[in-house]
């Protein structure tokens, strides 16, 4: 017997304002400047709806433009960069400077544009393929790609620091340093590498993309990946024409329902939730209806649904006996004046249908396919 009290409570949002203020006038001090000629494009990121104000100089002096901002989202090309005390302020116009803070001008900019990259090394050698683009990406083992060869990629990223990145498949990554876009069907040659290879040339192999075939599935993925993260949905298991499903992820330790699974030439499952919408397998863990649950999950299953069948009434206790028939029975019961008395009966079948016991001494269905 398990003894433990269900505690429900609700909750409310509470909205506080804060009214504006305006500060007292202070001295101006001696600020420390440093302008500088530079160009480039940046994309306005404040609130949505919303726009970032425009001044007339980046002097300490300035003045905001009246009537004049630039929305969220909008692009905008600037002609000059002044840093003042360790800010970073861009003329994007005549006596029109912005806040470079309320601008990607530091983040990485990334471009989910399909084009082709031809790698650019040394003859005979190869380059890394990474795991991803940030900082402690590591290289995957095993996988590089030769000088000469022209690959697909789906996603092309320019970090704050200036280094370019393009994504080939899920997880696969290539140094832009070591490699020419030739999307349009020429490019700037990158930088000369600086490292010396030291690693022989392995060829991939080009074979032909054999079709592949879905497997219908009923049952429920739970992410498997990295507390308080989550992995990116795709609009198909194919990895060379495969795009991320705009900023979606899907956090680790919720589940999922999935309608079916494709595995690839070289063993990689990849689980469809419907529609465009798939996850690698290899952030997942798979669970059908012949799935065994735990007793914990049955307990987890049944307390949910009677926090529903009977409202306001706190569960005591509870019991789970097998039935020998492939049932999980589960008596729940209550206390009232200090004696424990029975509250409801409920049964997970083997293909893990859940049901209560009515008043007429007959099983309903109360929910079918478990969910955590």
């Amino acid at each position: 017997m398990k003894k433990f009290p269900i505690v429900l409570a609700s909750a409310a949002m509470l909205g506080v304002g804060f009214a504006p203020f305006t500060a007292p006038a202070k001295p101006v001090a001696a600020a420390t400047m440093q302008v500088s000629q530079a160009s480039g494009t940046v994309t306005i990121k404040y609130l949505k709806g919303y726009g970032i104000a425009v001044w007339d100089s980046y002097q300490p002096t300035r003045k905001v433009i009246a009537n004049k901002n630039l929305k969220t989202g909008t692009s905008w090309k600037y002609f000059g960069k002044a840093v003042v005390d360790g800010k970073t302020w861009l003329e994007v116009g005549t006596n029109q400077w912005i806040q470079a803070d309320y601008t990607d001008l530091n983040s990485d900019k990334v471009v989910n544009t399909p084009g082709k990259i031809k790698i650019n090394y040394v003859p005979n050698y190869s380059v890394a393929v990474w795991d991803g683009y940030q900082a402690g990406r590591k290289p995957i083992k095993g996988y590089t790609i030769g000088h000469g060869y022209t690959i697909n990629y789906f996603t092309k990223v320019t970090t704050a620091a200036g280094e370019v990145w393009y994504r080939i498949g899920p997880d696969q990554w290539i140094q832009g340093s070591y490699a020419l876009d030739v999307t349009n069907g020429n490019a700037a040659k990158p930088s000369t590498p600086t490292t010396k290879p030291n690693t022989p040339v392995l060829k991939p192999s080009t074979p032909s993309q054999p079709t592949l075939t879905e497997t219908k599935l009923d049952g429920i993925v739970t992410i498997n990946y990295v507390k308080g993260y989550g992995v990116a949905l795709w609009d198909s298991y194919d990895a060379s024409t495969q795009k991320p499903v705009g900023n979606r992820k899907l956090m680790h330790g919720t589940s999922w329902r999935v309608v079916g699974q494709v595995t690839t030439a070289d063993g990689h499952v990849w689980y469809h939730l419907g529609g465009k919408q798939w996850i690698d397998g290899k952030y997942a863990t798979l669970m059908t209806p012949t799935t065994k649950l735990t007793e914990k999950q049955i307990d987890a299953w049944v307390l949910q649904h009677a926090k529903i069948d009977f409202p306001g009434v706190p569960v005591y206790g509870f019991q789970v006996t097998a039935d020998g028939k492939g049932n999980s029975v589960v008596r729940l019961s209550q206390e009232t004046s200090g004696r424990s008395i029975g509250l409801g009966t409920y049964r997970v079948t083997a293909n893990q249908t859940l049901q209560r016991l009515t008043t007429s001494n007959t099983w309903k269905t109360v929910a079918t396919g478990y969910l955590k």
